[in-house]
């Protein structure tokens, strides 16, 4: 995957559990703001010991970047696609952001992402992590945020992993297009996916807490230590290391089948007041507690103006992977008084969360067995003029399609191909110069695999 050492600008983009009245730029409340000198993740796992024919794999994994990495979206130039932006986020809504020359709420309790290994595009072979039937284990995630400390008081990050079957309604919500601001978003996907909390509405200081069985949910509350913090000040930021082994000196253990949401929210130890400023996106007002922004990936190019401004740059519509966030229902009268017991799925920004995640995979162990199809890589590869494809079916099927998309979805052409028993050859034409994917569907069963034309 690409390393993400890049210039980073302010406040993300979130869409909402009910319709919102419009678009909001990332501009809106914009900071040029950077990784601090040597603030790079703190342990170089390697990709190493993963094969693609089964066996042990360790990942260190951002699944939002993963995504876009394996659409070939820019996010490491000067004038990326999707840039990095910084969200502040707080236990309840009743600290504000300094913003300009306006003092407005905090716009977010919980930052958070989920990771489905399941899907293709997590690696650049286009092979899934895992399969249905393999568990993993995770043994610590590492969170790219902006902590500033100005007083002595001890801060904590409550960082929360929750998991379960796309289906399990203990821990998950599933939001259909009419429930979630959908235009263009109702084209991304049928539906998104949170993680249900909890909480009550009232109280000054009350925090807000997923509703998960304990079964289906570990917490750490990391104490953010002065070495977490931006020295160089507000727009700055670094990765924070969470550990999840103190219960067990393995991790947490996701059982086959399930995805994961890490969810995190940002505890104050020193005492704060309605409205008081805890982060500032503006050199007119100091605040004078200590706060805390997470980064988030948003869309940079094109501007965000309007809602048919939005690419799915950050989507993958076959996996759960994607961006979480409860926002917008806030409490102490600032926003709606009306409680929210539920995250919402966001389809259009992620906070940066990388994952270790290690375990035994079967993937590609036997994959004729398992599939009852071997899907080859085009040769040439990359090619200029044509290239072709050749694919092995071991019984015949009831029906076989080879589809070719570009690196947004767009179908670029499909076609019935033979289904019987044997090994089979698809031609290529000549392409445009870019980055293609080709998927093969044998009765439902889909393999794909990516292809370059020059």
């Amino acid at each position: 995957m690409k390393k993400i050492y890049l210039s980073l600008a302010a406040l993300a983009l979130c869409i909402g559990a009910t319709a919102q009245s419009g678009a909001k730029a990332p501009t809106q409340h914009s900071q040029k703001a950077l990784l601090d000198p040597n603030a790079k993740i703190p342990t170089a796992v390697k990709k190493a010991g993963f094969k693609v024919q089964g066996g042990p794999f360790y990942f260190q994994i951002d699944p939002i970047a993963e995504i876009m990495t394996q659409k070939n979206v820019d996010i490491t130039s000067a004038s990326p696609q999707v840039d990095t932006y910084l969200a502040s986020v707080f236990m309840d809504s009743t600290v504000s952001v300094a913003s300009g020359a306006t003092i407005r709420p905090n716009n977010d309790i919980f930052l958070g992402t989920t990771l489905d290994p399941k899907s293709n595009y997590l690696q650049a072979s286009f092979d899934p992590i895992v399969s249905m039937g393999d568990s993993y284990n995770i043994d610590s995630v590492f969170i790219q945020g902006s902590y500033i400390k100005k007083t002595a008081d001890t801060d904590t990050l409550y960082v929360w992993l929750v998991w379960g079957d796309s289906t399990n309604t203990t821990v998950y919500n599933k939001f259909a297009n009419s429930s979630v601001w959908v235009s263009p978003i109702s084209t991304w996907r049928k539906s998104v996916i949170g993680p249900k909390v909890m909480g009550s509405v009232g109280a000054y200081g009350n925090k807000v807490s997923p509703a998960a069985p304990a079964s289906n949910m570990k917490l750490v509350k990391y104490v953010l230590q002065p070495s977490d913090s931006t020295a160089r000040g507000y727009g700055y930021s670094k990765f924070i290391t969470v550990p999840l082994i103190q219960s067990s000196p393995t991790g947490v253990t996701i059982p086959a089948g399930n995805i994961v949401s890490c969810m995190y929210t940002f505890v104050p130890g020193g005492t704060h007041t309605l409205n008081q400023p805890m982060y500032s996106f503006t050199t007119t007002v100091v605040p004078t507690i200590n706060g805390y922004c997470g980064i988030v990936w948003n869309q940079s190019s094109p501007a965000v103006t309007a809602a048919s401004d939005y690419v799915d740059y950050l989507v993958d519509a076959s996996s759960w992977n994607m961006g979480i966030n409860y926002d917008k229902k806030q409490r102490h009268g600032l926003y709606s008084a009306t409680y929210n017991n539920n995250t919402i799925g966001d389809l259009t920004s992620a906070p940066v969360i990388y994952y270790n995640i290690k375990g035994n995979s079967s993937v590609s162990v036997n994959e004729l067995d398992k599939k009852g199809f071997l899907l080859g890589q085009n040769t040439p590869n990359p090619f200029n003029g044509e290239s072709k494809v050749t694919y092995l079916l071991d019984k015949e099927a009831s029906s076989a399609t080879f589809s070719v998309t570009d690196v947004m979805g767009r179908v670029i052409s499909t076609q019935k191909v033979d289904a019987t028993k044997g090994s089979h050859t698809v031609n290529l034409g000549s392409y445009a110069s870019g980055v293609y994917y080709y998927s093969l569907n044998v009765d439902g069963n889909v393999t794909t695999k990516k292809m370059i034309a020059q």
